[in-house]
This record gives structure tokens, sequence and C-alpha cells, in this order.
């Protein structure tokens, strides 16, 4: 029986989708590989890592990408067009590498910080960068440029969240059959 602490038995690709996207493959309770995308043959290399490792370990592999809200400093129509054609390329890129939606989670950005990088009313973007950046060393034993580190950190938040949890096999029993 595993229990809401325990590491979710799914390989996952974190993904923050942005110009510069960052992105992250955690198998059990660990990143095992990280890195940035700007092309689209550097998001196929991301999910094909991803892939690999779902095929190595037996683990059914669920992507999660971080999505937004309008407001705020990074809120404007310009701001959130370029997130959504950001996130758009990391599509295409599942697609053509046969990626069912269904294995996709998305998370609001104040929803994996809150867990991972601690609460904080007011808390500024260069505090949050910072505390993801000493989060994604933690987790990877290098230093990680802001958009790798946030992929790392929104890693770290599904390996126990419940949508995550929602997207992995059931360890359903057999059935006994009678004498």
């Amino acid at each position: 029986m595993t229990s809401a602490y325990d590491p979710i038995p799914v390989t996952i690709l974190a993904i923050d989708p942005g110009r510069t996207s960052g992105w992250a493959v955690y198998s059990l309770d660990r990143c095992i590989a990280s890195g940035t995308a700007k092309t689209h043959d550097q998001r196929v290399l991301a999910i094909e890592i991803a892939q690999a490792e779902e095929s190595r370990s037996g683990r059914k592999l669920v992507i999660v990408a971080e999505k937004w809200t309008a407001g705020g400093a990074f809120g404007g129509a310009r701001t959130m067009g370029g997130l959504g054609a950001a996130w758009g390329m990391w599509q295409a890129a599942l697609e053509s590498r046969g990626v069912p939606n269904a294995r996709i989670v998305r998370v609001y950005p104040q929803t994996w910080r809150a867990q991972v990088l601690g609460g904080g009313w007011g808390v500024k973007s260069d505090e949050w960068a910072l505390r993801a950046a000493k989060r994604a060393e933690t987790e990877t034993g290098h230093p990680c440029s802001d958009d790798e580190a946030e992929a790392v950190c929104i890693g770290a938040w599904a390996l126990r969240a419940d949508a995550v949890r929602d997207k992995a096999p059931s360890r359903r029993r057999k059935p006994v059959t009678p004498r």
C-alpha cells in the first residue's frame, strides 16, 4: 500500500513552457535528467529521454506542465498569447512522439510553488527564482538556469501530486477465484 507521501510509480516529464523551456525527467523519487529547449528537436529529445526511462523502468510516462492565469505582471494578452504558443509547440512535439493528451497534467505556479518552495504572500519573481534555483540544485546536484530550475521544481511537486496519482496505473487486486 502506498501513502500520499510515497512517490508515485510513474516517469514524469516536467515542463516549464516558454520561449526557452525548462524540462526535467523524474523516475520514482529523483530527477534523472534536466535541461532547456528552444527548438522542436530539443523538445523532442527531452520527450525521447523521458520515453526511454518509461521503457527502461516500466513506469508509465506522465507529462506535467505549468499553466497560467491572466493577471499580475505577466498576465497581458501578448504574454498570455506567447505562453500559449510555447505550450502549443510542446503539444506538437508530444503528438509527434505519440504521447496522448490523457497523460498530461497542467499545474498553476501558485500550486506547485506553495508545496515545493513554501508559501508567501507578495513574494517577488526574483525571490521565487532564487528559491527554485536552490531547490533545483538540491534535486539535481548542479546549478540550473531559471527555466530548468522551475521545471525541476514542477517535477518535485508532481512526485506526490494527486493529479498525477490519478494518471498512474491502478494496482488492482486479482480477483479471487472460488474453489
